[in-house]
């Protein structure tokens, strides 16, 4: 099974996207050529990437850390917008569109987001009983406020 994938948009709006999925992870070297071009030979005309952003320590790249820095994978310790600006370039280079997978509701508990902003975000709650459909890593995360 491939750790990326295709996602179908059909909405009428969206002009019939076909967005192709890419954690950066599974990118060696954060080489993207081989992977974009891959994608526009199978007809995807969008990418479609995990958060690219510093993620919380113990790696879930969905409780972002830090949105200035990006993801070590993405090449050093450059910044976000330096990463973000580097895969874009490479995706019009074979006639394709990025979007970025973002979480915005949640960051990572003691990263820099959390600790910046801290009226933003409170302790996640911790449910009194497991749902396998909740991430086991919830204790890590701080939630958005939406009260005030």
């Amino acid at each position: 099974m491939e750790p990326h994938g295709a996602v179908l948009m059909p909405h009428a709006r969206m002009g019939g996207m076909k967005i192709y999925y890419v954690h950066p992870l599974t990118v060696p070297g954060s080489d993207w050529r081989p992977h974009l071009r891959r994608a526009a030979g199978l007809g995807f005309n969008c990418i479609c990437i995990s958060p690219p952003f510093l993620p919380h320590a113990g790696g879930n790249v969905f409780l972002t850390d830090d949105f200035e820095l990006a993801h070590p994978a993405l090449g050093g310790t450059q910044s976000a917008d330096e990463a973000v600006a580097k895969i874009s370039a490479l995706c019009r280079e074979v006639g394709l569109k990025l979007f970025l997978d973002i979480e915005i509701d949640r960051v990572a508990a003691g990263g820099a987001m959390a600790r910046s902003a801290p009226r933003w975000f409170g302790a996640a709650p911790i449910p009194d009983r497991i749902d396998p459909r909740q991430p086991k890593d919830i204790a890590d995360a701080a939630s958005a406020r939406f009260d005030d």
